[in-house]
């Protein structure tokens, strides 16, 4: 199943502001891809019906990362 569940969006003071919902997220390689291409999105969208882009509020039930990734989130000295 998909994990991205819903983009609910909403113009308010002459501005697009997103709520989306993640059912399930991948921390390490998910989160920044997605981020970065859900804020291209709504500045297209925004562009398109002449506002400015907003705030985005994501939710997500289950943000996770994979056991592959341990190694490379100690190399950069976050913690677990």
């Amino acid at each position: 199943p998909a994990c991205l569940r819903l983009i609910d969006t909403r113009i308010q003071d002459d501005k697009l502001h997103f709520h989306v919902y993640f059912r399930s997220w991948d921390a390490w390689a998910g989160y920044p891809a997605n981020m970065g291409a859900i804020q291209y999105l709504k500045e297209y969208m925004a562009q398109e019906i002449g506002v400015e882009p907003g705030e985005s509020i994501c939710y997500s039930k289950g943000l996770h990362y994979y056991g592959y990734v341990v190694p490379y989130v100690l190399k950069r000295g976050m913690k677990l």
